[in-house]
């Protein structure tokens, strides 16, 4: 087995334990309702909720009388999947220590499906920090640098509370933030398999988060500023529409089956939050700066992108770097810079921006991993500049301070896991005994799964080289 491969499974079987480790099943009607959609599909292949609706509660859509899921479907769609991958060992999940929420809703094989697709969140984190990682090698930052920068963002953050949950954040985060690695790669190599990847990826992150559509605009720019010639292929942007519209045709098709018109979302058609069900009053009926202080600065009930975070307040030390360098950005790093502003004023102007109950910005969590370059930088030139001036302590003493930063977030986000309405415990890793289990029987079918990828691309290979 190749070595990286093998660090790399590695680390996703041990981070993934600690992420599921801390989870407690279904917690509320938000991630009830991606349940309640799974769930339908699995036992009767129906959109309709039927008797799930007891998962989704409030936090669901009424067309025609019939109960459907309130959430952009795509999350579901890839727990679907995920179910059905994972079906040859389900039988040997171990259950796990539920929050009060599911009790008496839940039959003994819908507690296994929870078990089972609680994987889902545990491994997007777990890929999201080797993303993230791989991104920051990609930009050529250091190893020590890329290692702890995609630890910050993913322990250091809110998506430490979304690697436990049955959230679309940690989902579409991932896909976000492969999507943007993949156009650094597409933008260096111009192959259009690598330009089809990301643009599904993204546009898939659309159908999961509706939001997402605004970051589309930085990646579109960035190609024509980048690689003009041959984005604008006919061949190569052709293959870009398509690549997006599959997603988009998902969707379409899912809306027009249960609301009546590919255009209509289930948002729309909201059980209890009407104004959803006037287009025009889902952005600006909140006031924009006093969505942006509470979400990114200050708030007395609110965990805050800054404030929770305090190791991305190196961030603002960027421009004085810069200018202290004489340097400029680069395209990768407006492109990255774009697309978080982008996001964070779409967010800002979003009605319901401040995450209903879970008091926190967990509506712009996919932009967040966008930071992760700009952190990184700050490292860079941090190194320089101590270079500059014969001061190498001054680095030392840097990556300390952050350090220490980053633990503090760490233990942050450990008191801030659960919210006010979920369980209480005093050991938060209660279910450690189910993730060595479950995770253990998860990576025994991911090896398998890659194994069979494996052999299947090196006779490929070699079929191709038979025909030369």
């Amino acid at each position: 087995m190749n070595r990286n491969l093998f660090y790399c499974l590695i680390t996703v079987y041990l981070l993934m334990i600690f992420f599921y480790s801390l989870n407690s099943g279904l917690t509320c009607t938000n991630d009830g309702s991606h349940f309640a959609l799974v769930n339908s599909m699995v036992e009767r292949g129906s959109f309709e909720l039927e008797d799930n609706v007891r998962f989704a509660r409030h936090d669901s859509a009424i067309s025609s009388g019939k109960y459907y899921s309130d959430r952009a479907p795509g999350f579901a769609f890839f727990l679907y999947l995920f179910n059905h991958a994972l079906s040859p060992v389900k039988n040997s999940m171990q259950m796990i220590n539920f929050d009060d929420f599911a009790f008496l809703k839940t039959d003994y094989s819908e507690d296994q499906r929870i078990c089972l697709l609680q994987l889902a969140p545990a491994f997007c984190c777990t890929a999201l920090f080797l993303v993230i990682f791989f991104l920051l090698r990609q930009l050529s930052y250091k190893l020590h640098v890329s290692i702890l920068v995609a630890a910050g963002f993913c322990t250091g953050t809110i998506f430490l509370r979304y690697g436990t949950l049955l959230y679309s954040h940690i989902f579409t985060s991932l896909l976000v933030t492969l999507s943007f690695l993949l156009a650094i790669s597409y933008a260096r190599d111009k192959k259009i398999y690598i330009l089809c990847t990301s643009t599904f990826l993204l546009a898939y992150a659309v159908i999961s988060e509706y939001m997402t559509i605004f970051l589309f605009l930085p990646l579109f720019i960035f190609y024509i500023y980048k690689c003009r010639r041959n984005f604008l292929n006919i061949r190569h942007f052709t293959a870009f529409l398509v690549s997006g519209m599959i997603p988009a045709t998902l969707l379409m098709s899912y809306n027009y089956m249960n609301f009546g018109s590919p255009f209509s979302l289930a948002q729309f058609h909201h059980s209890t939050y009407v104004f959803y069900h006037d287009a025009g009053a889902i952005f600006f009926g909140t006031d924009f700066l006093t969505n942006a202080r509470t979400l990114l600065f200050y708030s007395p009930k609110y965990v805050t992108l800054f404030g929770g975070s305090i190791f991305l307040v190196i961030i603002f030390l960027l421009p004085f770097t810069y200018h202290a360098l004489k340097k400029t950005p680069g395209p990768e790093h407006i492109l990255f810079l774009s697309g978080f502003l982008i996001a964070s004023v779409s967010i800002f102007s979003y009605t319901l921006c401040t995450g209903g109950l879970d008091l926190n910005y967990r509506h712009m969590l996919f932009a967040v991993p966008l930071l992760s370059p700009l952190v990184a930088e700050v490292f860079s030139s941090i190194e320089e500049l101590s270079a500059r001036f014969n001061r190498k302590h001054a680095y030392v003493l840097f990556i300390l301070i952050f350090f220490i930063a980053l633990l503090y977030s760490f233990q942050f986000q450990l008191r801030h896991l659960r919210s006010f309405f979920q369980a209480r415990h005093e050991f938060l890793s209660y279910n450690i005994t189910s993730a060595v289990n479950n995770c253990s029987f998860f990576m025994f079918l991911l090896v398998v799964y890659i194994a069979i990828a494996l052999s299947v691309r090196g006779l490929m290979a070699a079929n191709k080289r038979s025909r030369k």
